[in-house]
């Protein structure tokens, strides 16, 4: 690539759409050049595609380390021990993004509690931790929480499903505190009523 000045920018992220089709796929790897020196950031091994009419995926790649620096990027596709490895790719974009809106519970996203289903698409991508609530009892916590927040009706019953859309989450867990934002009391965690689930 040219030089890429990130010397104004911050939170910087990478961000293409990849197709890997073939057996015999090796990897496609994302260098960058930075102080004299090509680093590996990023790597997609195999195939992705087992058919070759299936959709491309987007990639991220977090780049924060390089923020007040000019960098090149490079990337590198490595066939596998054959020659049945189409890697290609497309929309290389350099971008600044933030944390969801709803990263702390002082700006949770208010559910609408009826009768009926209400629906709401939310992420936990780039999503901190929470410092001042401790982590949950269940489903291996590691970071990058959002938070929710709804009014209880008088049977004192209320229903959250989680649904994953494209390539989203594989295991999330759910823990539910009562109170205001600034003072939450824990009161349970729900890993889909079981590890690992």
């Amino acid at each position: 690539s040219p030089c890429i000045d990130l010397g104004t920018v911050s939170n910087a992220y990478l961000k293409f759409w990849y197709h890997m089709h073939g057996l015999d796929m090796g990897s496609l790897r994302v260098d960058v050049f930075n102080n004299g020196y090509w680093t590996a950031v990023h790597t997609i091994t195999g195939q992705q595609q087992i058919v070759q009419t299936d959709p491309w995926l987007q990639a991220t790649v977090n780049l924060s380390t390089y923020v007040g620096n000019t960098i090149k990027i490079r990337f590198v596709s490595i066939r596998g021990v054959n020659y049945r490895s189409d890697v290609a790719i497309d929309d290389v974009s350099i971008t600044s993004l933030s944390a969801p809106s709803n990263d702390e519970p002082c700006t949770a996203t208010s559910l609408t509690v009826g009768s009926m289903c209400n629906y709401t698409t939310a992420t936990n991508f780039l999503a901190t931790s929470t410092t001042n609530v401790g982590s949950p009892s269940c489903g291996y916590y590691s970071g990058g929480d959002v938070w929710f927040k709804a009014i209880i009706p008088t049977s004192g019953r209320i229903v959250v499903q989680l649904d994953t859309l494209v390539s989203g989450m594989n295991n999330a867990a759910m823990s539910i505190y009562s109170g205001s934002c600034n003072s939450l009391s824990y009161i349970s965690c729900d890993d889909n009523s079981g590890v690992g689930n």
